[in-house]
């Protein structure tokens, strides 16, 4: 029940976050920003559900975990290839 709620937080907290970078990057274009990081946010997880389906139909928690572990140092590499974009905040 403790890890059902902190992931819940985890995700709150990750969205509210996004969000205010999101609207923060472009005042001109905040509808279509936010389109586009909705778009980018359910597809992701559409795509993580379908990783974690077909990981727990072959491997069980193992092919989860691994799978869970896998995307995520992809987002690590990514985050340090592309950085944080130069106009937040302005």
């Amino acid at each position: 029940m403790l890890g059902i709620i902190v992931l819940d937080l985890s995700t709150q907290f990750s969205q509210v976050t996004n969000q205010a970078i999101i609207q923060s990057l472009s005042r001109k274009a905040n509808s279509r920003n936010n389109s586009i990081f909705m778009f980018s946010y359910f597809f992701g997880g559409s795509l993580g559900t379908l990783t974690g389906i077909n990981a727990w139909s072959m491997y069980h928690w193992t092919g989860v975990t691994a799978a869970a572990v896998v995307l995520l140092l992809l987002a690590l590499l990514n985050y340090y290839w592309q950085g944080v974009p130069a106009t937040l905040g302005e």
